[in-house]
């Protein structure tokens, strides 16, 4: 598993994501797909409903090229468009 506390220049939109940090208890364990990333909010669709979560303050894990990856909310805040540009 690989922690990254740097913003990733990738897109995340479709990976397999897992909630698994937050300040609101009810959150963590969500898993699904992210569906769509906003400049604050990452929204997860799984088999049974579709959740709109902040980036921040949670704490996340996506599963890119088969390899976890632990994702602090803060490290991903901002507009994606401008993270991959800026990585890039």
């Amino acid at each position: 598993m690989t922690d990254s506390n740097e913003s990733i220049g990738y897109e995340i939109v479709g990976l397999p994501i897992t909630i698994i940090s937050s300040k609101d208890p009810n959150l963590v364990n969500i898993h699904g797909e992210i569906i769509l990333e906003t400049m604050k909010t990452i929204k997860i669709k799984n088999e049974l409903k579709t959740y709109t979560i902040p980036k921040v303050p949670n704490k996340f894990e996506i599963i890119k090229d088969g390899v976890p990856i632990v994702l602090d909310g803060a490290s991903i805040l901002g507009r994606p468009e401008d993270r991959i540009m800026n990585v890039n």
